[in-house]
């Protein structure tokens, strides 16, 4: 990848000079005495903020389209284009992800399959030209990474239209998948999110996971009463913030490593047993200990253990080493904390800057029963920092949920 660290005084090489003769997004205009640099041209630049805004703030795509095209928003098209004044959602969503808005400029991320077939195909991103801090950004960082983190998860309404605030952040403790929104119960149905490994049965009702069921509500009054507390702990007390921040994300971030050592460990082990093993059936082939069909089975056999030992080798080295790089992004997080005055309750814009994820455990039951819940523990993650309680023990914060269940928050 040709890339180029943010703060160098002379970006551009020769490459980098001819690779900024490209499209120019839509927010920018060229420089015409210069044309490798970008200038911000602020009516469009206006809209992309406002776009921005309304993603972060809750609003989904398509009702983006909708709000800009009664708004009758000149849709981003080349001038030699017929003019659409329709939004579109295929239009939209690479905007939001567009790099350029945070001052990162890409190109060559395409090339053709020969100088015969002009067909276009992707570049491995080893091969991209990045220029960091090529123009003025549009998108402060804080926004982006919020922006991002919603496009990684999605928001679905149920079957009567409604959206739930944290829907798309809530997971499974044992399965890893997202909890459903949906609505249940005997008569007036209440909203809560449900595994939805657990939802979905195979046809005979068989059910991968359990339950981890839990009121929307009661989740709802959770995760307020948790960001109230870290944000009021960050504001009044931000060096012993600061110093548990640290030592909350060294104690998970070793403990994550030592598991990922270990199976890598195991890998590594396996890997050179089937490299002795091969050998040897290799000489019994030869030594005509083994038949060629027995021996062409069992050989595809260790070598497909092999490859994917291997590439799981490779990924927990991958692992380890971006774990071992990985430190809390206090910085970042205390901008976000100084955006936001008196919480007093809990938005989707709100949950969507400060949650990254939250991880919802079982529920402990009555011995007997399937549905009076004893305790149930939920953890909350925060963006840039990573789980947090302001309390060193979890006795010490607990929320109780509308029905008098108690829920212990990590």
């Amino acid at each position: 990848m040709f890339r180029i660290a943010r703060g160098n005084k002379e970006p551009h090489s020769a490459f980098a000079h001819r690779a900024c003769d490209g499209r120019i997004p839509y927010g920018y205009i060229q420089d015409k005495e210069d044309r490798t640099k970008w200038l911000i041209d602020e009516e469009k630049a206006a809209v992309v903020r406002e776009m921005f805004r309304l993603y972060t703030a809750g609003m989904g795509v398509a009702e983006i389209c909708r709000n800009f095209t009664d708004r009758n928003i000149p849709v981003p098209q080349p001038e030699s284009y017929k003019r659409s004044k329709m939004w579109a959602v295929s239009g939209v969503c690479p905007m939001l992800e567009e790099k350029a808005y945070i001052g990162i400029f890409t190109a060559q991320k395409t090339t053709t399959v020969s100088y015969k077939n002009h067909t276009r195909i992707y570049r491995p991103e080893d091969e991209w030209v990045v220029i960091e801090n090529h123009h003025p950004p549009l998108i402060d960082m804080e926004t982006w990474d919020t922006a991002q983190r919603m496009r990684g998860t999605r928001r679905k309404y149920n079957r009567r239209g409604e959206k739930a605030i944290l829907s798309g952040l809530v997971r499974c403790y044992d399965c890893g998948a997202t909890l459903s929104f949906c609505m249940q119960g005997a008569g007036d149905k209440t909203p809560n999110f449900i595994c939805k490994t657990y939802r979905y049965a195979d046809c005979n009702n068989n059910h991968k996971c359990t339950r981890h069921g839990i009121r929307v509500e009661d989740l709802e009054m959770i995760v307020l009463a948790q960001i109230q507390s870290t944000v009021d702990f960050a504001k009044s007390k931000e060096r012993k913030f600061t110093e548990m921040v640290y030592r909350s994300q060294n104690t998970d971030t070793e403990k994550q490593i030592k598991k990922k050592t270990t199976e890598l460990g195991k890998a590594e082990r396996r890997i050179n047993e089937l490299d002795t093993i091969i050998s040897r059936i290799y000489e019994d082939h030869v030594a005509v200990k083994l038949s060629d069909e027995r021996f062409g089975k069992m050989l595809a056999g260790y070598e497909e253990e092999q490859k994917t030992l291997n590439t799981t080798a490779l990924t927990r080295q991958t692992e380890i080493a971006e774990l071992k790089a990985k430190t809390a992004n206090l910085e970042n997080f205390m901008r976000l904390v100084e955006k936001v005055g008196d919480i007093t309750e809990l938005t989707e814009e709100l949950a969507r800057m400060f949650i990254e994820k939250i991880v919802v455990h079982e529920a402990v039951y009555k011995e007997g029963t399937k549905r009076a819940k004893v305790s149930q523990q939920v953890d909350v993650y925060f963006a840039y920092i990573g789980k947090f309680n302001p309390n060193d023990s979890s006795d010490e914060f607990r929320g109780r949920a509308r029905n008098g269940n108690l829920i212990y928050v990590n």
